[in-house]
């Protein structure tokens, strides 16, 4: 990477995208997508793998204490589940990837791979939760969670990359993705 970032500013982003969620309306249902793809992709690519899982636990405990008021077994599941995730998406980034540049087609390979495996562990893991604890999924409910967050990662994935390419070859156009992304929010708030 061009610039190295001290973690506690991953830690941030990671906080940021739990507490701006994106809400999305389909058909009677509402999905809310986190855009923690664009600080996980940003991570993988500008931290060290350790940095990565440690800012997304702690970023997320932030935001689920003190914005969401999440406690107990559901917050230890829920930061379980964030540490399973962003370990997996990690470990895929970088097997991918091998010694290889990381602003490359086969980075970006690696980075689709690695957040389309994260979608899949944190799909399945929330699937095994729900059974655990009484509910069931349908198939038809299971396909359409599944197809939603496909279409979410691959989109926030590529805009992901796109900050990358604006952080990596010209970091004093930051800016304009900070004013991009404060415009969709707000938009999709």
């Amino acid at each position: 990477a061009p610039f190295h970032l001290p973690w506690p500013v991953l830690a941030l982003a990671f906080t940021a995208t739990e507490v701006f969620v994106v809400q999305l309306q389909f058909q009677h249902e509402s999905h809310a997508i986190s855009l923690s793809e664009v600080a996980l992709v940003t991570g993988m690519l500008f931290f060290r793998p350790q940095d990565v899982v440690l800012a997304r636990v702690l970023g997320a405990a932030i935001a689920l204490v003190l914005h969401r008021r999440q406690f107990g077994a559901r917050l230890l599941f829920t930061l379980g589940h964030f540490a399973l995730e962003a370990t997996v998406a990690v470990v895929l980034f970088r097997r991918v990837l091998g010694d290889h540049l990381a602003v490359s087609p086969l980075g970006w390979a690696a980075a689709f791979v690695a957040t389309i495996g994260a979608g899949i562990v944190s799909t399945g893991s929330v699937t095994l939760s729900m059974s655990l604890t009484g509910h069931r999924l349908e198939g038809s409910v299971l396909r359409h969670l599944l197809s939603v967050r496909a279409v979410a990662t691959l989109a926030t994935t590529c805009l992901a990359l796109l900050a990358v390419a604006v952080l990596w070859d010209a970091p004093r156009m930051a800016w304009l993705l900070l004013v991009a992304a404060t415009s969709m929010l707000g938009g999709y708030r």
